[in-house]
């Protein structure tokens, strides 16, 4: 019997995460190029949420000092604003659940 293959998986996932092009090709010798796409698209939709989010909080944040100090008209455009950050990207989540229910 052969040797065992030994690998450093600390050290090919620091690679992976180097190098988003090695990553996305060897997901797609895995997985397969359909799948592998799903992956990107579900990975490119996960971070425009999370940068979605992060704004919104940040700005509601904003708003709810602006409304303790009673500025409430300038407090009232964050939380349009936090709104509209995290609408853009829901709607986006939605149609891509949308399609992975058909798929």
């Amino acid at each position: 019997m052969s040797d065992p293959i030994v690998v450093d998986i600390g050290a090919a996932m620091q690679m992976l995460e180097a190098n988003p092009e090695l990553a996305r090709k060897m997901n797609e010798l895995v997985l397969g190029p359909v799948i592998a796409e799903q992956l990107a698209s579900r990975e490119e939709l996960i971070n425009t949420l999370g940068e979605a989010l992060t704004l919104s909080l940040d700005n509601m944040q904003a708003a709810s000092d602006l409304f303790e100090d009673g500025h409430n008209g300038e407090a009232w455009e964050y939380v349009s604003s936090a709104q509209l950050a995290t609408k853009k990207a829901v709607a986006e989540f939605r149609e891509y659940a949308g399609q992975q229910e058909v798929a």
